[in-house]
């Protein structure tokens, strides 16, 4: 499956969900949701990212859920992090809570299941098949 490649020019307003990696160079406002999400110089994320592994080289502001963040030279990250890995590169910014967790993914208020859910309406097409329901 090839990543999913969200432009410089493009401004995503809404949820992203795919089963495969996503590589921000634009902006995206709402949650991402996918195996693997790649930040990338000049790319933004408000909102969050559930994912297996995740990798900031641009900036995200919200809350992100991974079993491995990587905040890369250069990155810039004000956000609630949950996760099994951290690594904190040299020149990163960090600014936010920081929360070690065996299962990050099952601790995210749009819980694994719902993921798992949504992955599977996206690649069959089957969108009236989940209510995601974000908690209070």
């Amino acid at each position: 499956m090839s990543a999913v490649v969200i432009g410089e020019e493009v401004t995503i307003t809404g949820n992203i969900i795919t089963s495969g990696q996503i590589q921000v160079e634009g902006s995206v406002q709402g949650y991402i949701f996918g195996s693997e999400v790649i930040v990338c110089k000049g790319g933004h994320v408000t909102g969050g990212i559930v994912a297996e592994k995740v990798a900031v080289y641009g900036q995200v502001s919200g809350s992100v859920n991974a079993l491995s963040v990587i905040l890369e030279p250069g990155s810039r990250t004000e956000a609630d992090l949950c996760h099994r890995e951290l690594t904190l590169e040299l020149d990163s910014y960090f600014e936010g809570k920081s929360r070690h967790s065996e299962n990050p993914l099952s601790r995210t208020s749009l819980r694994l299941e719902t993921f798992r859910q949504a992955t599977v309406a996206a690649d069959t097409g089957k969108w009236d098949m989940i209510e995601a329901k974000h908690a209070a």
